[in-house]
């Protein structure tokens, strides 16, 4: 409580799992990176193994991406939930509070939050973000029942306010499959 507000932040379990996660991730790439560079170490004929620069590339490529996964998982860490008691706030992780009254909070099913444009998720792949009991105390208490509604009026919601964290894969989709009419249409 600071300030007259209740945080509410990552769980422990979910930071070690995080730890497990940034560390056993680039372990994994870097022995993966290990085949290849020993074969040409050794100097394996090219012929014998054609696949090696294809391999190179994809094992450059995952360990970039487990980079960027690992930062994107270090801001998630930094993310808190928290109420002064009439209002919802929300810190990201980058230290900028978002403020929504507890009113125009939804949810679908406790997992995921929609805040104004933002979708804010409860549960990750790793397991809980936040102490549920918390949640359940400070945050779905003060909700009002009208606020709950089904995942595909949370997810239409969402899409309505104007959320890029479903708007931009949507529309990735939807160009794709118009692509796919119009090469079925051309050929």
């Amino acid at each position: 409580m600071s300030d007259g507000v209740h945080w509410i932040g990552v769980t422990a379990q979910y930071r070690r799992r995080l730890q497990v996660l940034s560390f056993a991730g680039p372990g994994a790439v870097a022995v993966f990176a290990m085949i290849p560079a020993l074969m040409i170490a050794f100097g394996a004929p090219a012929p014998a193994f054609p696949g090696i620069p294809v391999a190179i590339a994809i094992v450059v490529l995952a360990g970039a991406a487990q980079i960027v996964a690992v930062i994107l998982l270090r801001r998630l860490d930094r993310r808190r939930l928290g109420t002064d008691g009439h209002d919802f706030l929300f810190d990201s992780g980058n230290g900028k509070i978002e403020q929504y009254p507890f009113a125009a909070l939804l949810t679908g099913d406790q997992r995921q939050l929609l805040a104004g444009k933002r979708l804010i998720p409860l549960y990750a792949p790793l397991g809980a973000l936040f102490d549920v009991d918390e949640l359940h105390r400070y945050i779905f208490a003060r909700m009002t029942p009208s606020s709950r509604i089904g995942p595909f009026a949370l997810f239409r919601e969402a899409l309505f306010q104007g959320n890029r964290q479903i708007l931009l894969p949507m529309s990735i989709c939807l160009a794709v499959v118009i692509l796919l009419l119009l090469q079925q249409i051309w050929y």
